[in-house]
C-alpha cells in the first residue's frame, strides 16, 4: 500500500458524515473534514441548516432518504455513495459518525476497563443481579468536551494511514454472553437468517464472513468507519444489494411480520446494517484495519 505523508488529508479529500435527525451539537470543524448531514430529510418538516441526504446543490439527487426510519444512518451512506463526487470530486476518504457517537483516539485504556468490566459483571452475577450484556468501549462526554475528543482525528488518520492501516473502525464492542447472533436477536432470529439467505443468493463471497460475524463474541457498531473512497463503493454495493434484495423478498413473503412481537420497532435495517458492516470487516485482512477510539455525547 502506498503511503502518504502526514500532510495528505484536508478538507478536499475527506469527509466525515455526521449523521443527524436534529439540531445537536458538532464537532469543531476548522480543517473542514466534518460534513453534517440531515439523515431523512425527505420526510422531516425541519430545516436544519446543513447537507441533505436527498438534495445536491437544493436539487433532488439519488436517493433513499424517505427511508430513514427503518435504515437509520444507512440514508447518509447511500446519499455519499451516489453524490459526494458531485459536490467533492476529489474525495479519496470517506468516513461516518453519528451526532452523538464520535471517532477519537484509541483509547489505550479500554483493555483495563473491560477487565474491570468482566470482574463486575462476575460479582453482580454471584449476587443474583442482573449482568450487563455488553461492554461498549467509548467515553460519555459533554457537549462541551466535543472538540477535545475530535480535535485530533485527522492526524491519527493520517499515522494510521501512513503506518499501512487502509480501514478504520471502532474498537470492538465485546459481548457478555452468547454471541453475536444472540445479541441481534432483538431483531427475530428467523429475521437474521433471512438476511443470511440474502446474503448467500445476493453476494456468496460475504457468506462466510458473514457467518464468522454472527458467531463472534465482538464486533464493530453503529456502522461507523473511515475508508478509501474504492472501497467505500465496494462496501455499498455489498450492503445495498444485500439490504434491496431483502426489502424485494420481504413485499413477497410477507416477512418481518413480527417484528413488534421480537422488540425490533422500527429499525430493522439500520440493525441489518450493522451485522454487514461488521462481515464487511470481516473479510478484509486485520492488518489493513485500524482501530478508533469512540466518544458518546451525553444528553
Amino acid at each position: 500500500m502506498r503511503k502518504k505523508s502526514l500532510e495528505n488529508l484536508n478538507k478536499d479529500n475527506i469527509k466525515i458524515l455526521v449523521c443527524c435527525h436534529k439540531p445537536c451539537a458538532l464537532p469543531p470543524n476548522s480543517d473542514g473534514i466534518f460534513l453534517p448531514i440531515h439523515v431523512g430529510a425527505a420526510i422531516s418538516d425541519v430545516d436544519m441548516g446543513m447537507q441533505r441526504d436527498d438534495q445536491v446543490n437544493g436539487q433532488p439527487c439519488d436517493n433513499i432518504s424517505a427511508k430513514n426510519r427503518s435504515y437509520c444512518e444507512l440514508t447518509a451512506i447511500y446519499w455519499a455513495w451516489k453524490n459526494i463526487k458531485k459536490l467533492y470530486p476529489g474525495v479519496e476518504y470517506i468516513g461516518l459518525n453519528h451526532y452523538r457517537r464520535f471517532f477519537t483516539e484509541k483509547e489505550h485504556t479500554a483493555g483495563i476497563r473491560f477487565l474491570s468490566f468482566k470482574v463486575s459483571s462476575l460479582l453482580k452475577f454471584a449476587l443474583g443481579k442482573n449482568v450487563p450484556s455488553v461492554f461498549v468501549p467509548n467515553k460519555v462526554i459533554s457537549s462541551s468536551m466535543l472538540g477535545k475528543y475530535t480535535v485530533l482525528l485527522r492526524k491519527t488518520v493520517e499515522k494510521g494511514i501512513s503506518n499501512g492501516k487502509g480501514i478504520f473502525c471502532t474498537e470492538a464492542t465485546r459481548l457478555n454472553f452468547g454471541n453475536m447472533h444472540d445479541f441481534f436477536n432483538v431483531v427475530g432470529r428467523a429475521n437474521i437468517d433471512f438476511l443470511g439467505e440474502a446474503v448467500r443468493k445476493t453476494r456468496p463471497e460475504y457468506f462466510r464472513p458473514f457467518q464468522e460475524t454472527l458467531a463472534s463474541r465482538s464486533f464493530c457498531y453503529a456502522n461507523m468507519f473511515i475508508m478509501p473512497y474504492a472501497l467505500f463503493c465496494e462496501y455499498c454495493e455489498f450492503v445495498f444489494a444485500v439490504l434491496f434484495a431483502v426489502e424485494q423478498e420481504a413485499s413477497v413473503q410477507g416477512f418481518y411480520v413480527d417484528i413488534i412481537q421480537e422488540r425490533c420497532a422500527n429499525r430493522l435495517f439500520g440493525y441489518f446494517g450493522e451485522i454487514l458492516t461488521a462481515s464487511f470487516f470481516a473479510s478484509r485482512s486485520e492488518k489493513e484495519i485500524g482501530r478508533l477510539g469512540t466518544c458518546f455525547v451525553s444528553q
